[in-house]
């Protein structure tokens, strides 16, 4: 896993478990999608989309809302890098 996607695995990790009191397994499957990863629900996901808004300056389209707990970390991070700026955590 590059460098960027820990970095990006670790924010969503502290945004999860010190945000969200979500329990966050010890060993993320970089396959898993984000909401099988992070065991999230569709509140949980608009949760954490409202914080990589905010923290990478983007705005998610309402269409790809959905999506979003569909992708892997790397997917995500293509979206994020896709949306706008790049992505420093």
């Amino acid at each position: 896993m590059s460098n960027a996607i820990q970095e990006l695995k670790a924010y969503v990790t502290h945004v999860c478990s010190d945000k969200m009191n979500i329990e966050v397994p010890d060993k993320i499957d970089e396959k898993a999608t984000i909401s099988e990863a992070f065991d999230l629900d569709s509140i949980s996901i608009y949760e954490l989309i409202l914080n990589l808004e905010e923290k990478f300056s983007i705005k998610v389209k309402d269409e790809d809302i959905a999506k979003i707990g569909t992708m892997t970390l790397p997917e995500l991070h293509d979206y994020l890098i896709d949306a706008g700026e790049e992505i420093t955590v």
